[in-house]
């Protein structure tokens, strides 16, 4: 897996540049699984499915930067992307079988963030993007990576994917085009759960959009049984 991972990774930038998207001040950013071997381990494979990242802009305000790895983050010990602490609080929960009320805080226990090294993070858009966009644009990017993305679910088979408000641009290819209800709703916490081929999808907000404890304990409530 680590070296498909690598070759998946040159197949992003050629296929940015096939796209006429790489240029002198813009390249795709990398993600995907940060330890192979931990992943394969982890008590269950799970792949998060977030939007896009942000780097900078340029002087007339469009995105730019790009060329490094979301997980360089990881490497180089900076501070962690603030929606990062629900995706956290949620894989820990999952794998422990806990709710967040039997946690620790990150700040008391630092070595939660382990799970980072532990899972599948992707984003629907490969290059870096603005701080928001819109669904017509993301909409246009998941068409755009459409090919790419589906070759990272393959890879990684994960048995559970979260989308963080992404599942709506993946639904078609996931489970089709008929009116599949869930499985299970979580009424009130906007979080669905489907189950394809065995994989659970689960249909959540975007952890950096709702409070830790709501967000967390909605999404392991599908896990715990």
């Amino acid at each position: 897996m680590k070296q498909k991972q690598e070759e998946l990774f040159e197949q992003i930038k050629r296929h940015a540049d096939l796209l006429g998207l790489s240029g002198k001040n813009w390249h795709p950013i990398q993600d995907g699984v940060y330890n192979v071997e931990e992943y394969l381990k982890a008590p269950i494979r799970i792949m998060w499915v977030m939007k896009e990242a942000y780097d900078g802009e340029d002087e007339k305000g469009n995105p730019c930067g790009g060329g490094w790895s979301i997980f360089d983050i990881i490497d180089e010990g900076k501070p962690f992307p603030k929606s990062w602490s629900n995706i956290i609080y949620t894989t820990y929960g999952i794998f422990k079988g806990w709710n967040k009320i039997d946690m620790y805080s990150i700040a008391e226990d630092p070595s939660m963030k382990k799970v980072m090294e532990q899972i599948a993070y992707i984003n629907l858009n490969k290059m870096p993007a603005h701080k928001t966009s819109s669904d017509e644009s993301l909409e246009e990017c998941y068409s755009q990576w459409r090919s790419i993305l589906n070759a990272q679910i393959e890879l990684y088979k994960p048995e559970a994917i979260i989308f963080g408000n992404t599942f709506k641009y993946f639904k078609e290819d996931l489970i089709g085009t008929d009116d599949i209800q869930p499985l299970l709703d979580n009424v009130g916490r906007n979080t669905q759960l489907y189950v394809k081929n065995g994989v659970k999808l689960v249909d959540a907000y975007h952890p950096a959009a709702i409070g830790v404890s709501n967000y967390v304990d909605s999404i392991i409530s599908f896990f715990i049984e």
